[in-house]
């Protein structure tokens, strides 16, 4: 499916999106007259978030209009080069310069984007699914008075919420460039993506003020904890157990246990779980299997009980999840 604009005289009105194709990399360059200048984007689709990178040489001043009715989402604009100038609603317009980030979530309001002529922009955007990132906000207990703090108030309430600030984190530009650079592709790509997503907002919500919390975990022991999520990560389908982990590991089997979760925010079993179902998802999504088939994959022999699992992780049971 082609992505097209349509060109006024100084306003291009989006037809279509780059962020809901369905391919998982792709450069979409954008249907402009050649006078006006180029605009195009590097993009990045996974199930929950969707990345671009932006580029464009403008020969005349634009204002960018995004169709009408644009779902809930939330939205990280991360600026490399010159400026842009942005407006929600009947608000006032704001810029996003070079080093700057600005997010948003935004409940389907109006927005417009300005970008002046004679700059070569680049700039990063990430779309988040609403439910993913809620998830992650409510997480957090940010300190009163900043701006994540205020942030999440808004977004509790279903108002349109809006902070930005300096980027100077080498880490998140990081995050960025291993989005990109993922060399896995299907389920364990998507594994892969869903954990630079976590990194990417952990950075985020630093720069908006959560507040950080000593862990009691020694430094040591995340590092072997990293190295036994990495490991599940990447043989999930594989027969694991506490027992096995720590002599692997080299780690007491109680000390596994708590110190997993402490550092995680869940038990060892629940994540191998999540992850086996997250795969299940997909293979009965993406691949077109049915139950029967995706069970014994998943580690269950009778296929009732992985139904059974399935509908308590989801809230649905597997053979309706194509109607």
């Amino acid at each position: 499916m082609s992505v097209s604009l349509k060109l006024e005289l100084d306003k291009v009105t989006v037809v279509g999106s780059p962020f809901n194709q369905g391919m998982p990399r792709q450069r979409v360059d954008f249907n402009i007259d050649p006078e006006l200048g180029v605009f195009g984007m590097d993009t990045v689709v996974h199930k929950h978030f969707a990345l671009g990178e932006t580029f464009a040489v403008l020969n005349h001043d634009v204002t960018l209009v995004p169709p009408p009715g644009q779902p809930t989402h939330y939205g990280i604009a991360v600026m490399h080069s010159k400026v842009a100038t942005v407006k929600f609603m009947d608000r006032d317009w704001f810029n996003v310069v070079k080093g700057e980030y600005h997010m948003t979530y935004n409940p389907g309001v109006e927005e417009a984007h300005r970008f002046k002529a004679g700059n070569v922009m680049k700039s990063h955007y990430i779309q988040v699914e609403p439910y993913f990132l809620n998830e992650l906000l409510m997480s957090v207990s940010p300190g009163r008075n900043t701006p994540l703090w205020d942030f999440k108030e808004q977004v509790i309430r279903g108002e349109f919420a809006n902070s930005g600030g300096a980027v100077s984190l080498p880490a998140f530009y990081q995050v960025i460039q291993n989005v990109f650079d993922c060399p896995l592709d299907g389920p364990l790509g998507d594994i892969m993506l869903e954990g630079s997503l976590h990194q990417l907002m952990a950075l985020q919500f630093s720069m908006m003020g959560a507040q950080h919390q000593t862990s009691p975990v020694s430094h040591r022991e995340q590092e072997t904890f990293y190295a036994i999520k990495d490991h599940l990560r990447a043989t999930f389908l594989e027969e694991h157990s506490l027992l096995a982990l720590s002599r692997k590991f080299g780690i007491n089997q109680n000390k596994l246990k708590t110190g997993f979760r402490e550092l995680f925010g869940t038990p060892v079993i629940s994540y191998l779980y999540d992850l086996r179902m997250d795969f299940a998802r997909t293979l009965l999504l993406d691949k077109n299997m049915n139950v029967n088939e995706v069970s014994p994959m998943v580690g269950y022999r009778n296929a009732n009980h992985f139904s059974t699992a399935f509908k308590r992780k989801f809230g649905i049971s597997p053979s309706r999840l194509k109607y």
